[in-house]
C-alpha cells in the first residue's frame, strides 16, 4: 500500500493573509491504518487549531481501537480542554472531520474499511477505468445519516457529536481511497473538469510533487483550502513490476546463451504475448 497527502492554502486565505484551516494526520499500528482530515470553519477564529487537534486526536483514538463514539467524545473533550486553557469559547475551534480506518489484510484480498464524517469533509473511492454517464466515478464511501447533509450547512465538532455520515467498505486492489475537504470534494462533479483531471492524474501512484500540483489546481470559484489524503492498493502494480523484471532477466539470459527469447503467457489476460 502507498499514499500521497497534501494540504494547500486556498486563494482566499492567500489574498486575506489568513491561516490555512485544513489539517490531516495519519498513523499505523498492528495491521491497522488510521487517517483523519479536518477543515476548520471559516467563521471560527481559531479553527485552524481545532482542525489540527481534531485530526491528531481522532487518529490516536482510532489506532487504539476506539469507534465513532469514542472518537467524537475524545475530540470534543480535547477541543474543550484547549478552549478552557486559552480562555476562549469552544465554538471558535469548530471543525469538520473525516476519519478512515483500514484493517490490512492479505494481498489481493479485500481489506475492511470503516469511516465516519462530521460536516462536509468526505471519503470517496475511485476505480480506474470505471465510467458512469461518460464521467469518472468518484463514489462516496459513506451512507448519509440525514438528507440535511445535502444542504449547504455544516454540522461540525464539538457541537454535533453524532456524525452526519458513516459506513464500511471492502477495499479491493487497484482502487484508490481519498479523504478530502470540500475544497476538493465539492468539485468532484460532472459540471466541471476537476474530477476528470484528478482521476486521470491519480490512476496510478503519482510523485509527491505532481500530487501537490494537482491538489493546487486552478479553477474559477475554487478559492478555499484544499486537502487530500489518497491511499493506493499497490499489490497489482508490484506484481506486474516483478513479472516484468523476471521476464527481462529471463530474456537477457536467453540472449546471452544465444537463444531467442521464448513467448510467455500473460498473467493478466491468459493470452500469449509475442
Amino acid at each position: 500500500m502507498a499514499f500521497c497527502a497534501a494540504s494547500v492554502q486556498g486563494l482566499s486565505h492567500q489574498t486575506d493573509a489568513t491561516t490555512r484551516q485544513d489539517n490531516y494526520s495519519f498513523g499505523a499500528e498492528a495491521g491497522r491504518i488510521a487517517v483523519a482530515v479536518a477543515d476548520g470553519l471559516g467563521s471560527a477564529r481559531l479553527s485552524h487549531m481545532g482542525s489540527e487537534i481534531a485530526a491528531q486526536t481522532a487518529v490516536a483514538v482510532a489506532l487504539d481501537g476506539g469507534g465513532t463514539a469514542e472518537v467524537s467524545a475524545a475530540v470534543s473533550a480535547a477541543l474543550q480542554l484547549v478552549a478552557d486553557h486559552h480562555g476562549q469559547p469552544v465554538d471558535q475551534y469548530a471543525t469538520t472531520l473525516c476519519v478512515l480506518v483500514v484493517d490490512i489484510g492479505e494481498p489481493a484480498e479485500p481489506w475492511q474499511v470503516r469511516t465516519a464524517e462530521w460536516g462536509d469533509t468526505r471519503a470517496s473511492v475511485y476505480r480506474p477505468g470505471i465510467v458512469k454517464d461518460g464521467h469518472p466515478e468518484w463514489e462516496r464511501l459513506t451512507v448519509l445519516a440525514t438528507e440535511e447533509m445535502y444542504a449547504n450547512s455544516v454540522r461540525p465538532l464539538p457541537h454535533f457529536r453524532k456524525p452526519g455520515a458513516g459506513g464500511s467498505y471492502e477495499w479491493m486492489p487497484g482502487e484508490m481511497l481519498m479523504l478530502a475537504t470540500d475544497g476538493i470534494d465539492g468539485h468532484l462533479v460532472t459540471t466541471n473538469p476537476v474530477g476528470h483531471g484528478l482521476a486521470t492524474a491519480w490512476e496510478s501512484l503519482p510523485t509527491i510533487w505532481q500530487f501537490i500540483a494537482d491538489v493546487g489546481f486552478d479553477r474559477a470559484g475554487a478559492r478555499d483550502d484544499r486537502t487530500a489524503f489518497c491511499l493506493f492498493r499497490s499489490e497489482v502494480a508490484e506484481r506486474r513490476c516483478r513479472a516484468a523484471d523476471e521476464a527481462h532477466e529471463l530474456g537477457g539470459r536467453q540472449m546471452v546463451d544465444g537463444e531467442k527469447p521464448k513467448r510467455r503467457a500473460s498473467v493478466r489476460s491468459g493470452e500469449e504475448n509475442p
